[in-house]
């Protein structure tokens, strides 16, 4: 019965459509009033909506309503754990929009000492390695490139810039 609802569903039945997210909507509770937002359940029933054309069609058969109720059940609580992880990034972020004039002066000061203290770093950098440790370290530690992007810009395999990486942080702990 059920498969013969997801496959409405699939070939744009509205009704088909409704009767699956009535059926699914325990769960859609559930997992939005886990996430304490006044979007999350209608966020849910979006997700089911736009899942129904990905339910692989294998699945499709009189047989198989328990997968069928097995695959959109997990589907749902791996969206409320995707939403569970994107609203824990965003909890410590603060728009500047939000900030007062004072916490915007004490924040550019702020930034402006760790950039003075970089270059401090940089400096005492350059001095103790080679040329190209020395644009690995500060290309991967301070501009934020992955050993990849690093890699294609020296023209050299990952492999080669990870052990440039090595011999540096060695050369500098002998040093330090």
């Amino acid at each position: 019965m059920l498969y013969k609802i997801v496959v409405d569903a699939k070939n744009g039945d509205q009704d088909a459509k409704m009767k699956l997210i009535n059926k699914f909507m325990p769960v859609i509770r559930k997992c939005s009033r886990k996430l304490y937002s006044e979007d999350a359940e209608n966020e849910m029933i979006l997700f089911i909506l736009e899942l129904i054309p990905k339910i692989p069609d294998n699945l499709l058969r009189p047989e198989n309503d328990g997968k069928i109720v097995n695959y959109i059940s997990i589907s749902v609580k791996n969206h409320y754990s995707y939403c569970i992880r994107k609203k824990m990034q965003e909890k410590d972020k603060i728009p500047f929009s939000d900030l007062s004039e004072e916490q915007l002066h004490l924040l550019e000061n702020e930034l402006s000492t760790n950039d003075e203290m970089n270059k401090l770093i940089q400096d005492d950098l350059d001095i103790s390695l080679s040329e190209k440790e020395y644009k690995v370290i500060v290309m991967f530690y301070f501009e934020q490139y992955s050993i990849a992007e690093i890699a294609e810009e020296f023209n050299v395999s990952r492999q080669a810039v990870n052990q440039m990486r090595c011999r540096a942080i060695n050369k500098l702990r002998k040093i330090y």
